[in-house]
């Protein structure tokens, strides 16, 4: 079983599990990270989540940004851990949603995240494309 952390830079976490509970309803595995919204600092944070968690479980961050500091501070607080812990950076709402909907079940390997993650990059288009399209016929 995986526990998915969304872990930001600002109020992004919070309003990104919002929104999958308002599409999929609670989800007992979810939890957020939410960097520099009060005076507690990144690793802070990043201590009283680790709390919440089940050690016995994998857990899945998914940071807002690639080379961000809250992917960073992550990276370097669970550098010997990595078996455990793993780490995507640059999500969208697509690849959170297809991991609340395996992780109550699933361990991921790093090749079913890579697929995930290559997954949601696809679900990034111009919707313009799409009218173009269809006034092509």
């Amino acid at each position: 079983m995986a526990e998915l952390i969304i872990a930001t830079h600002g109020k992004m976490a919070g309003g990104t599990a919002d929104a999958v509970e308002l599409l999929t309803g609670k989800k007992k595995h979810l939890f957020i990270l939410e960097a520099y919204d009060d005076n507690l600092s990144v690793e802070e944070k990043i201590e009283q989540l680790c709390r919440k968690l089940d050690p016995q479980q994998q857990w899945i961050f998914a940071v807002d940004l690639h080379y961000g500091s809250v992917a960073q501070a992550l990276a370097v607080h669970f550098a010997g851990k990595l078996d455990q812990v793993k780490i995507l950076a640059g999500f969208n709402l697509s690849l959170i949603l297809r991991l609340t909907e395996a992780s109550s079940e699933t361990v991921f390997t790093e090749d079913e995240l890579r697929s995930l993650a290559e997954a949601s990059r696809k679900d990034v288009i111009l919707v313009n494309d799409l009218f173009q399209m269809s006034s092509d016929f």
